[in-house]
This record gives structure tokens, sequence and C-alpha cells, in this order.
């Protein structure tokens, strides 16, 4: 993880990870107090997304053991539109 989050500072908060779909564009994103992956997942779902895959999508993505998160922890989230 922290080489992907190495990656995403050098291309100024940005970077690209392949899914099964073609690529994807993520960013970088600093976990505040009381944050849950389920809220930061609700704000990159799209309509007619299930969230539940969405939460699924940034755990594979962060290599995540648990939904659990830190505040001032980093997490790769996908950039909408």
């Amino acid at each position: 993880m922290v080489v992907l989050v190495l990656g995403a500072f050098l291309l100024a908060g940005r970077a690209a990870a392949a899914d099964d779909s073609g690529p994807l564009r993520v960013e970088v994103y600093t976990v505040a107090t009381g944050d849950t992956l389920w809220q930061i997942a609700s704000r990159v779902t799209t309509p007619g997304e299930d969230i539940r895959d969405v939460v699924i999508r940034l755990e594979q993505l962060n290599r995540m053991s648990s939904v659990d998160l830190r505040a001032g922890e980093q997490i790769l989230i996908p950039v909408l539109g």
C-alpha cells in the first residue's frame, strides 16, 4: 500500500490502477475522524451501483484486511467522472 500511496502522490494525487473493466482513476483520500468505509464508498458510488460492491472494491484496492479506518490514514478511492 505504501508504494501505491507514494505513486499517487508523485502523480499529483492521482494514479491509475487496473481492474476488470479497464483503467481506474484514483486519488488519495485522508481519512477524517469518524469516517467509515461505508460513508466513503457512498461518496464514490455511481447511480445504480450497489454500495456493498464499492466497499468490497475499496477493500481490494487498498489491500485492507478489515474495514476499520484510523483518522489520518490515507487510502485510494476512485475518481468520479
